[in-house]
């Protein structure tokens, strides 16, 4: 098994001109990586036991230098906010990560669509040339499918899986490890910090609880079209 080169992982940005197109990020960037940001939650309960798990992450990426290209539709979007100081939804874009490292088919690789927020950082520059730096902001709503390059089209996986996410707790909100969680006529388990993950497709799920010394614990996830959070308290 060989390394992967650093250009077999493609990041393409979808810039809202009116007709919105993708450009594939890296032409001025020596490094472009995606920045986990995760949340890291500690606790300890009156036994000296410690836990710790990561319950959200706060994905983001600095595209800088960002060297102005004019006649390229991203550079067009974004010099669009600069003159028109665009806020809220007018910032909303996709990304599209893929995988030129993957199974090839009729010119389409693996990839995942995932929406973001572009935040404008500075504009102008050096003698190198008119900079237009900013940041991606991911929000973790995510498509799977394939991506062809050569067309710069996705086309999304029928029935896409969203990652469903349970944190189970007990007395005291202690955190209880090895819970059975019943949800879609399976079987997860939760692992030593109470967390059990399931990846589901879009809709409603009765789940159900199930651990020693506790009542059983019964609800509905909701899974739509993002991944999904359902904290479970268990009582005795």
């Amino acid at each position: 098994m060989g390394k992967i080169a650093r250009k077999l992982f493609a990041t393409y940005l979808e810039a809202q001109t009116p007709t919105p197109s993708y450009s594939l990020l890296g032409t001025d960037l020596e490094d472009f990586s995606i920045e986990m940001n995760a949340n890291v939650v500690k606790t300890a309960n009156i036994l000296g036991e410690n836990s710790i798990s990561v319950d959200k992450y706060e994905k983001q990426a600095s595209i800088e230098p960002y060297k102005a290209d004019n006649g390229n539709d991203l550079f067009t979007w974004l010099k669009s906010i600069i003159d028109g100081d665009l806020t809220l939804d007018n910032l909303n874009t996709n990304v599209v990560h893929v995988d030129l490292f993957g199974a090839e088919s009729s010119g389409a690789y693996p990839a995942i669509k995932e929406t973001c927020v572009v935040e404008v950082v500075s504009y102008g520059g050096d003698t190198e040339g008119f900079q237009i730096p900013f940041n991606i902001h991911l929000t973790g709503v995510k498509i799977a499918g394939t991506f062809n390059p050569a067309t710069k089209v996705f086309t999304a996986t029928t029935n896409p899986e969203y990652l469903a996410t349970f944190s189970v707790t007990g007395t005291a909100s202690a955190r209880i490890a090895n819970a059975k969680v019943v949800i879609n006529n399976k079987i997860i388990y939760t692992d030593a910090n109470g967390i059990a993950n399931i990846k589901l497709v879009a809709g409603t799920y009765d789940y159900t609880v199930i651990a020693t010394g506790y009542t059983n614990g019964t609800g509905s996830a909701i899974v739509t079209n993002a991944a999904v959070y359902t904290a479970v308290a268990l009582t005795i």
